[in-house]
């Protein structure tokens, strides 16, 4: 019983010398919020094992609250719009932060939990919305050829309107919406490796820009968003 207690014992040991070689580790993956989705990296260190200290970048899709994505409902196959929506809204975010340890693992098998915050710049990136529009030939009026066309609501309706233009279109047009950001959560990793980095994220995030900003035609300008997220991420520990 004694060289069983004292095994377990020196397994806890080691398993925490283990972890304490590690003070550089980077992250990155997917995560979705309740306004869009978004992919987020995260470089650090940890000093001790109780914090860790990093730097982090978020790019995410921002959409209204109002949207619905739409079809012209005689024809088929076409690429969806959502009408009324006048730009692309997608914040980039650089920032600061740190994790602090609330549980940490007991074995191999378990997850360790920790409180993270963060907060810094965010560029929201504006872009105006190109659709496909159906217009009548100058020899006849029944017969439509599609022009590309920034979205206009006193010229475009549900019924000219043949669905979204590529991306592409607008990009030379884009706008910065200078703001600042900060995020709160809590992370809970699971890792069999110590050199892995495998872990699920939950919180939620605040974004404010120093300008109104506008997404739907319809809708008021607004400075302010609030988000929750789940995110996944998937990253390395090394001493570099």
């Amino acid at each position: 019983m004694a060289d069983s207690t004292f095994s377990q014992e020196l397994d806890i040991v080691n398993d925490i010398e283990e972890r304490l070689l590690y003070h550089h580790f980077f992250s990155g993956g997917l995560y979705i919020h309740s306004s869009g989705w978004g992919i987020n990296a995260r470089k650090g260190i940890n000093p001790n094992v109780k914090w860790n200290k990093f730097y982090e970048l978020d790019v995410v899709n921002m959409k209204h609250s109002k949207e619905i994505k739409m079809y012209h409902p005689l024809y088929d196959n076409l690429r969806g719009y959502v009408y009324g929506k006048k730009n692309v809204f997608i914040p980039v975010r650089i920032g600061y932060g740190f994790e602090r340890l609330i549980a940490d693992k007991a074995s191999k098998n378990s997850v360790k939990v920790q409180f993270v915050s963060s907060g810094g710049l965010s560029a929201g990136l504006l872009k105006p919305v190109y659709l496909e529009i159906l217009k009548p030939t100058s020899l006849n009026p029944e017969v439509y050829y599609i022009a590309i066309e920034k979205y206009n609501s006193a010229e475009h309706q549900m019924d000219n309107i043949y669905g979204n233009a590529s991306f592409r279109y607008g990009l030379n047009e884009i706008s910065i919406m200078p703001g600042i950001y900060t995020k709160v959560g809590f992370n809970f990793s699971y890792n069999k490796r110590h050199k892995r980095r495998t872990s699920l994220e939950a919180g939620a995030i605040i974004d404010y820009y120093f300008r109104q900003v506008e997404i739907m035609d319809s809708e008021a300008k607004i400075p302010m968003f609030l988000t929750f997220y789940i995110s996944l991420t998937y990253g390395l520990k090394c001493n570099r």
